[in-house]
């Protein structure tokens, strides 16, 4: 029997997204104490493609075009931080 998983609500899909801008940040600032710090790059690399993907095929989902400013600035402060390390 194959079991479908519904498509999560749009609310649910900025709350994921969220919770990778807030990670990322948290990441360069050092400020996130969950992760051992050598595995940093390796959750911001993480995030910022789960942000990519999120905005690149399911923003449409989102509704009323939903402001992407916060998701974007996360993305760049991820691939400058990638840079630096």
């Amino acid at each position: 029997m194959t079991m479908l998983i519904p498509d999560p609500e749009p609310a649910e899909l900025l709350s994921a997204m969220d919770n990778s801008v807030t990670l990322i940040n948290e990441m360069i600032a050092g400020t996130e104490a969950h992760h051992p710090i050598a595995s940093r790059p390796h959750e911001v690399i993480a995030n910022v493609r789960h942000l990519e993907l999120m905005i690149g095929i399911r923003v449409a989902e989102l509704g009323d075009s939903p402001d992407l400013s916060s998701y974007e600035a996360a993305i760049t402060a991820g691939k400058t931080y990638l840079e630096d390390v």
